[in-house]
């Protein structure tokens, strides 16, 4: 019903447009006292709808942290008068690559999806959410960003000589690790402390798929050597908590050569004659003795000294 505007011939009421879009029809009736009815008048609205989604609770907040190869959540609670036609985020990465996601409805009104941050790209990443209706009606104003970096160390296993390991001075001793990293390994070491406390350090190179290899030749130092690895990625992460240890021994022989007499000599009784031999050793020569059993049993030690050479 409409009511008289004060003494004037206006009348009218409020009406509250609901969220049905479309076209409303109004037909107009007047009634005079001596019930004379015009109900002749039309008129007609149109109801849009101009109002853009709300996006709401950005996931991540802005400023947040994370290591690069993470998995992370992206997502936003959106709400529509109406109906919600679409999520989606526009993902910037550092070097200014866009990558599109959508978002799908998990539960309520939240939208989300997974991201895995790449292994080798450090930085911020800009996120923007792009909310549209039913009615085409457009957010794109809701912005976030996170920032990715490394502070993985690498990992590492399988590094040799195994504890404990017996070796001879002058063996030639292989030195590996294997290692793995969410990156890329930029260097591997090994640091080999002598019994004396001399460290030699070997540069370990990739041989095949995760394992780094070098050849190391055992001098002559007796006792146990002490192995650290470092290992370093292309973020400087640096894992150097694997150790190993060897024990250096002697346990070859001399060599001995060049005898002489010569087996079968002839000598005279009286006679002085030379007992000698060329001695080698992998490592040094400690002493030199022969001894001479006489034909009755009875025997004499000689001790050889070193003339020249061996």
């Amino acid at each position: 019903t409409l009511l008289q505007v004060g003494i004037t011939d206006k009348f009218n009421s409020s009406f509250t447009v609901p969220t049905l879009q479309g076209t409303y029809n109004i037909s107009f009736a007047a009634n005079d006292t001596n019930n004379n009815l015009n109900g002749t008048e039309k008129t007609y609205f149109l109801v849009i709808d101009t109002i853009n989604p709300q996006v709401l609770i950005l996931n991540p907040s802005s400023g947040t942290s994370y290591n690069v190869s993470d998995v992370i959540e992206i997502s936003a609670n959106v709400t529509d008068h109406t109906n919600v036609s679409s999520v989606n985020v526009n993902l910037t990465m550092p070097k200014g690559t866009v990558q599109v996601l959508t978002l799908a409805n998990a539960f309520g009104n939240k939208y989300n999806n997974s991201f895995s941050i790449p292994n080798n790209l450090q930085g911020q990443y800009n996120i923007t959410f792009i909310a549209n209706d039913t009615y085409n009606n457009l957010n794109a104003t809701e912005t976030t960003y996170f920032v990715a970096g490394d502070t993985i160390t690498p990992s590492a296993f399988d590094a040799k000589p195994v504890n404990g390991t017996n070796v001879n001075v002058a063996d030639i001793l292989e030195i590996s690790i294997n290692t793995t990293d969410n990156g890329v390994i930029n260097s591997v070491l090994a640091n080999v402390t002598l019994p004396n406390g001399t460290v030699q350090v070997l540069t370990l190179n990739n041989s095949a798929g995760n394992k780094y290899n070098n050849s190391f030749t055992v001098p002559n130092v007796y006792g146990r050597y002490n192995v650290t690895y470092l290992i370093n990625d292309t973020n400087n992460n640096l894992n150097n908590s694997i150790t190993s240890y060897f024990n250096v021994n002697d346990t070859i022989a001399p060599q001995i050569f060049n005898k002489v007499p010569v087996s079968g000599t002839h000598y005279a009784a009286t006679s002085i004659i030379e007992i000698a031999a060329n001695v080698t050793d992998n490592v040094q020569v400690s002493t030199v003795s022969a001894t001479v059993t006489y034909p009755d049993g009875a025997f004499e030690e000689l001790t050889l000294i070193n003339t020249a050479g061996n």
